[in-house]
């Protein structure tokens, strides 16, 4: 049963999830960095919508992908000069271009990946996102 924020209008898949209630437009998250950002973002995207139907949000720093269940399977943060992203999966991956791997509950590890150019999205990176999406997807 999903359930939209009253204050912020953000759609989630459980009852008074937990979230930041702080939005900002899609253009000023790209105010300030260097004119391939924007680009590679898109790029980033077209990407992922290979996986099938993604809805998105915005808050205060960070773009939220969502599965059609309503469920984030992708963060993706504006940097000034790349895009920072991170997801989660039911395994840890220490593997290149996964610089961090934290684990916020015993079952999950959360990657993060920096991304500068189009050819950072490899043939590697698009597999962990397909699982990602596909386990958000997926759960309960």
């Amino acid at each position: 049963m999903s359930w939209s924020c009253t204050r912020c209008g953000k759609t989630f898949a459980r009852v008074n999830q937990s979230h930041q209630c702080t939005t900002a437009t899609l253009e000023s998250l790209f105010t300030g960095k260097e004119q391939q950002v924007y680009p590679l973002y898109v790029f980033l995207l077209e990407q992922l919508r290979r996986l099938g139907s993604i809805t998105q949000t915005t808050s205060a720093k960070a773009i939220t992908l969502y599965t059609p269940a309503h469920r984030s399977f992708l963060v993706v943060q504006p940097k000034k000069q790349g895009l920072e992203v991170w997801f989660v999966l039911h395994r840890a991956v220490n593997e290149f271009p996964v610089y961090k791997v934290l684990r916020p509950s015993k079952n999950r590890f959360a990657h993060f990946v920096r991304l500068y150019q189009p050819a950072d999205v490899d043939a590697v990176l698009p597999g962990w996102m397909e699982e990602a999406y596909k386990q958000a997807g997926n759960e309960a």
